[in-house]
């Protein structure tokens, strides 16, 4: 890409940056404690299962991890937009689940809109993960 003219390299990782990038781009970065201490405290489910989960989200969506919410829905806030339909994460999160729910004769039967809700059906899958 060096090659390249400095407008074209400019379109080139704007067009390589996916929505979902951007829509989360501005947000305050959190470690995996504050994001555990701020959402899942109480919640009875292992924080290093939930810091698991969540790498595996952002890894699939290519996305900072710091800066995922459990409100963060897959079709709106980490969608990867126009032109990148191809880059289904999401599809590969829902297969990777649905294969290890299957592995360990789990049944999900909730929707996965939210980040939220995927942590929660992976933590269904694991119930020894599960802390007092």
């Amino acid at each position: 890409m060096s090659h390249m003219p400095s407008w074209l390299r400019r379109l080139w990782s704007t067009w390589k940056t996916t929505i979902a990038q951007r829509n989360i781009a501005e947000r305050d970065a959190l470690n995996s404690t504050e994001f555990y201490d701020r959402y899942y405290l109480g919640s009875g489910i292992a924080p290093d299962l939930v810091e698991e989960i969540l790498q595996l989200v952002a890894s699939e969506l290519r996305v900072d991890v710091r800066q995922l919410r459990p409100a963060d829905r897959f079709a709106i806030e980490l969608t990867p937009g126009r032109w990148n339909e191809w880059d289904s994460g999401f599809a590969m999160l829902m297969t990777h689940l649905d294969v290890i729910a299957r592995d360990r004769r789990r049944t999900i039967d909730t929707p996965v809109v939210t980040v939220d809700d995927y942590i929660r059906a992976m933590a269904m899958v694991y119930p020894d993960r599960h802390v007092e």
